[in-house]
């Protein structure tokens, strides 16, 4: 059930070592060394960026390392406060950004079009401490073990469903959240570990890891234990539906099956395509909408969709993130779980320099992605214009779905505290441009840059094509890990 996460991932844990070094002396061999460049722990100036790099490594050819923020002083991680901070700034009509910074609508929807604009409030909640209440607001170190479980044997993860577990909605960036979903579970576990709690070794990756569990099967289909409810964390990250509806038109029907764009044939697949994020991520409604909607008045629909999302997915998740606010996101989980910010920090599934491949997955072939539009601009007239009109805005729950998630989003960061979250957010953004910076030429992907097929990659990467470069990452967020004066309590 577990993922498979690389037997060599032990590099980073909750005392400052020279990982690199450590796991060069126990593994003895170049593979290290090919996967991630030996990196001397850095002194706590450095976090400043104010002297060069060690001498030995690639950083000192660097022209510039991203300074972490400061945190303000004095603040520390004491859990929720019963005080309400600033109002969060709401998030507005979806946009991409331009190279430039400046920012412009991305699939502007007109207010009148807005069906679901009026039920949000009652579907919105914020999101809480995992096994708490809404008015906790005390952390303790060991209330990590309320989902950080030891791995069970193999023969016991058939029949039970518990721990850390990540849905994986297709196309939310799933690959790179399951990298995230592997390095909490590793990390926490060991963690734990190292301050007396009893944890076990997954036998198979040789590693000690809370159990988890992040894959592809809609929420469904699994076998849920109400049981487990309290001892699991559920989360999932949801997308602007638009983007993500193109995203899996273009990357499955364009891209692999060769379907022309500008046809009727995509059309029609863009529009079997919707509702899907909330028929993903029901836990036991398993109908399709689109045929309740055919069975019922509009009233009667309307509740009945209100009610599946609230009770069968708002109710049953511990958290759901927003991938066009991942940052903010991440952000809160690590509030919300008392989890390291350097555990969020993964690369991307998606190679940064040259043409983009897939997984290599598929019919053991490099697919050369094409990218979706990301503006009316840039659309076929059949899918733009459909997109546009009534009839598309109408059909697609999912906007329900995507807006009551960010309403709830705001009132956790409301009930959490806007500059607190800020901080935190502004920190994890740091992190992931030092990690990008000095790993990214490290990872190697199961694609390459001219779309070969690369075996070894499968020492580089936790599983298929997620957190890619581990080992890299680890190294350089050992030095950060326990930095920010809200958490190094936990490493004192």
């Amino acid at each position: 059930m577990a993922g498979g996460l690389p037997s060599s991932v032990t590099c980073r844990c909750s005392k400052q070592i020279n990982v690199g070094r450590m796991l060069f002396a126990i593994v003895g061999t170049a593979l290290v060394l090919t996967s991630c460049q030996m990196i001397d722990v850095l002194p706590d100036e450095m976090l400043n960026v104010t002297k060069a790099d060690p001498p030995g490594t690639d950083m000192g050819r660097r022209e510039q390392r991203p300074d972490p923020p400061t945190p303000p002083e004095g603040q520390h991680d004491e859990g929720i406060p019963s005080v309400r901070g600033p109002e969060p700034t709401p998030h507005h009509e979806h946009t991409v950004a331009l190279p430039n910074g400046a920012k412009k609508p991305s699939w502007k929807i007109e207010d009148e079009q807005k069906w679901w604009k009026p039920h949000v409030p009652e579907l919105a909640t914020a999101w809480t401490r995992p096994g708490r209440g809404a008015a906790s607001t005390t952390a303790k170190n060991d209330d990590r073990t309320t989902w950080c479980h030891p791995v069970l044997k193999q023969e016991q993860q058939k029949d039970t469903l518990k721990g850390l577990v990540y849905i994986k909605v297709p196309k939310t960036s799933s690959s790179a959240l399951r990298g995230v979903n592997q390095a909490i579970a590793l990390h926490v576990g060991q963690e734990l570990h190292d301050a007396g709690f009893i944890m076990t070794m997954d036998d198979r990756k040789e590693a000690i890891a809370c159990e988890h569990f992040d894959s592809h099967e809609s929420s469904q289909l699994m076998d849920w234990e109400d049981e487990y409810q309290d001892a699991s964390l559920f989360w999932t990250f949801v997308r602007n539906p638009v983007s993500r509806d193109l995203s899996e038109l273009y990357h499955f029907e364009v891209t692999r099956e060769e379907v022309d764009p500008y046809s009727s044939e995509a059309l029609d697949s863009f529009r079997n395509l919707q509702n899907t994020q909330i028929e993903y991520m029901s836990m036991e409604d398993g109908s399709h909408i689109d045929k309740r909607r055919s069975e019922m008045n509009r009233e009667d629909f309307l509740s009945y969709l209100k009610n599946r999302i609230k009770a069968d997915i708002m109710q049953k998740y511990n958290f759901i993130g927003i991938l066009e606010r991942r940052a903010e996101s991440f952000a809160v989980m690590s509030l919300l779980w008392d989890v390291d910010p350097t555990d969020f920090i993964v690369l991307s599934a998606k190679q940064a320099n040259g043409e983009n491949y897939d997984d290599g997955a598929y019919d053991r072939t490099c697919f050369l992605m094409k990218p979706s539009p990301k503006s009316p601009d840039d659309s076929p007239p059949k899918l733009r214009n459909y997109i546009q009109s009534k009839n598309y805005t109408e059909s697609q729950a999912d906007f329900l779905l995507y807006d009551a998630v960010n309403a709830s989003l705001d009132q956790t960061i409301t009930a959490i505290g806007a500059e607190r979250v800020q901080t935190r957010k502004a920190w994890i953004e740091k992190l992931q441009a030092i990690a990008e910076e000095h790993c990214s030429d490290q990872a190697i992907y199961p694609c390459s840059k001219d779309g070969q097929r690369q075996p070894e990659s499968k020492q580089s990467c936790y599983v298929h094509d997620a957190g890619c470069g581990y080992a890299c990452v680890d190294q350089v967020m050992q030095q950060y890990r326990g930095k920010l004066p809200e958490i190094a309590h936990r490493y004192s």
